[in-house]
């Protein structure tokens, strides 16, 4: 494996630091940029012969949004030229552990046959060097990417160091939440509801880790995630928070604003409601069903027809100048 760093990847033969948006990495860029149609242009397509020294068709990178750090680049590798229907993964693994030592994790066949459907791993193997986790999964057979080509297999890099991703961000969501002072009366003047579900702090889970959460227990990790993640959220005022609970959701008004909260995370939404907002009850089918809130990446949910969270909702609309509506759905 040639030229492999931590500090940053690799891109058409240059070598990109972390930390860089994709903004910035897009007018770097020679190739034809396809958007994914599957994660709302979030991941991006480049057609690619080479990277690092192996056979590639195509790069993938991926940010939370254009204006955000890249935190993971995939290689998509071609099939081995000297023999298309098998893979044999010890000719790239013996190249990375070359240049980065053993796998931490390494689990499946390393040769087989490749069969006619490809949507299953067969063989996989992560290192972690510094910040940067690299790992190569092969799969069952031949597939064919966003750029038309084939790959039998994919190397993804990611970029683990969210609170350094994240610094700028969490300043500009600290600064506003210092500007949102609330006294003491406000607390009484919110609306304030129990659901019947514990509702969570945004984080985002590491299944890599033993723990795959840790940026739970961990608030400036959390924190820094909800930044890249969801940037409209900030933290529920220490006043409101300390008098709700898991199971609370309280919203006020402030100006043109209304505040909604649970008892971590906080979201404005503007009174001419014109919010990413989502109300749904999936009724009971083959699932239980439940009735959900999504409101700027701040995400409700209680159990289905919840009266109270209906009860909420129909307060909320009293301020607001475009309803929020409710589609219904079967939990199949």
């Amino acid at each position: 494996m040639k030229n492999f760093s931590d500090k940053g990847f690799e891109i058409e033969g240059k070598i990109i630091p972390w930390g860089e948006t994709f903004e910035t990495i897009q007018k770097q860029l020679k190739g034809e940029v396809i958007s994914s149609p599957y994660s709302s242009g979030r991941w991006h397509h480049i057609r690619c012969e080479h990277a690092y020294g192996f056979n590639t068709t195509e790069f993938e990178i991926g940010a939370t949004a254009p204006d955000k750090p890249v935190m993971q680049v995939c290689y998509s590798l071609a099939p081995i030229e000297s023999n298309p229907k098998c893979i044999d993964a010890s000719i790239w693994i013996n190249r990375i552990t070359r240049a980065v030592g053993q796998p931490e994790k390494q689990s499946g066949k390393l040769r087989y046959t490749l069969e006619k459907h490809s949507s299953s791993v067969v063989y996989n193997a992560t290192w972690t060097v510094g910040n940067v986790r690299l790992t190569i999964s092969t799969y069952s057979g031949v597939r064919i990417n966003d750029v038309g080509d084939m790959s039998v297999a994919g190397i993804f890099i990611d970029w683990t160091d969210e609170i350094t991703a994240a610094k700028p961000y969490l300043e500009k969501v600290r600064d506003f939440e210092k500007k949102l002072v609330i006294s003491e009366d406000v607390f009484p003047k919110a609306f304030v509801i129990q659901l019947y579900k514990k509702q969570t702090p945004y984080y985002i889970p590491d299944y890599y880790l033993d723990n795959p959460d840790v940026a739970k227990g961990n608030e400036e990790l959390r924190c820094s995630q909800r930044a890249l993640g969801c940037p409209k959220l900030f933290n529920t005022p220490a006043l409101m928070s300390r008098n709700m609970n898991e199971y609370s959701i309280a919203f006020w008004h402030v100006g043109d604003w209304l505040v909604l909260s649970n008892k971590w995370d906080s979201v404005l939404v503007h009174l001419s409601n014109e919010d990413d907002i989502g109300w749904s009850n999936w009724l009971p089918a083959k699932g239980s069903g439940h009735m959900s809130l999504s409101v700027n990446g701040l995400d409700i949910e209680d159990y289905h027809s919840s009266k109270a969270l209906t009860s909420l909702i129909d307060k909320i609309n009293t301020y607001l100048t475009d309803k929020i509506t409710c589609e219904e759905y079967y939990d199949c």
